[in-house]
């Protein structure tokens, strides 16, 4: 199977899990939701690969797989702390950054390099999420476009409570994903899987004793919350297994850029981000986004 064929798979998984989400969070939204849900991908990683895992690293690797997962763990958490202190159209033209983070990172770092075509299809791409994620604040974008709405978004960010939790939430996201195609070049796919898996939820469990949360989730008329958090997981695994198979096959910037998908999956499936009003906006940066894949699919 082609890399961009898992990207996709990641990129469908992790917005069914962004819809499903959506709910839950609205009356569980803890750390205790958060732990739950990563011991529950890990029992089900285990139970589905356990026998394939080979545990024994070096040292060295060691090192790069737990740092791997405690960045991904503090980004999550980052981006959790700025989403509950301001609204999440203002955090999430940030994150539609992370492609082109992850690009030049992995070229400075890794020396992966990419075409003019996929370039322009990546470029395309960032652009096509960026304004699909200007909501509420930005009306009317298309029919009345200003180049001072392009930044209003990242000058709101700044100038408001939380703007720092998602600006390192970028950073660490980033940061992981190029640690990913570092991990993945130099050990099995349910390897480093495994040691993801295990230091989030380790990260998530002290966490949750550290700051003396009820565990409630057991209790009666919340099993189906149970049921629903074993399901998100399943399929946030899958976007994880997806996205590492890609990613052990091409520029983690293009995996990237094609997993952020999941944002039009969004708003296409569930209107989270916009309303009817904003449909030529939506339209607009659908047809940018599409344009992109194009280009750093056929490229």
């Amino acid at each position: 199977m082609a890399w961009y064929s898992y990207a996709i798979i990641a990129a469908v998984a992790i917005a069914a899990v962004g819809l499903l989400q959506k709910r839950n969070l609205q009356v569980e939204h803890s750390t205790e939701y958060v732990t739950l849900f990563s011991a529950a991908k890990l029992l089900i990683f285990l139970l589905l690969f356990g026998t394939k895992i080979e545990w024994r690293v070096t040292a060295e690797q060691f090192v790069w797989l737990v740092l791997n997962g405690m960045m991904l763990s503090l980004a999550f958490y980052f981006i959790a702390k700025a989403m509950r202190r301001q609204e999440i159209s203002t955090v999430m033209p940030v994150l539609s950054l992370e492609a082109g983070l992850v690009a030049l990172l992995a070229l400075i770092f890794l020396g992966e390099k990419i075409h003019g075509g996929q370039w322009l299809g990546l470029s395309l791409m960032l652009i096509g999420t960026y304004v699909l994620e200007l909501r509420h604040q930005t009306p009317g974008l298309v029919s009345h476009w200003s180049p001072r709405h392009i930044f209003d978004p990242l000058r709101r960010l700044v100038h408001q409570p939380g703007g720092s939790f998602a600006i390192a939430g970028l950073i660490c996201f980033s940061i992981s994903s190029v640690l990913d195609r570092f991990n993945l070049l130099r050990v099995p796919l349910t390897t480093y899987l495994a040691y993801l898996f295990t230091t989030m939820t380790i990260f998530y469990t002290l966490r949750f004793f550290a700051i003396k949360e009820k565990l409630v989730v057991f209790q009666r008329g919340r099993r189906l919350l149970m049921l629903s958090i074993i399901a998100i997981a399943g399929l946030h695994l899958l976007s994880n297994y997806s996205q590492a198979k890609a990613t052990a096959l091409a520029a983690v910037g293009l995996v990237i850029a094609l997993k952020r998908l999941s944002t039009l999956l969004d708003v296409i499936i569930g209107g989270r981000f916009f309303h009817e009003r904003n449909l030529m906006q939506k339209t607009v940066a659908s047809l940018i986004m599409l344009i992109g894949v194009y280009f750093v699919v056929a490229t």
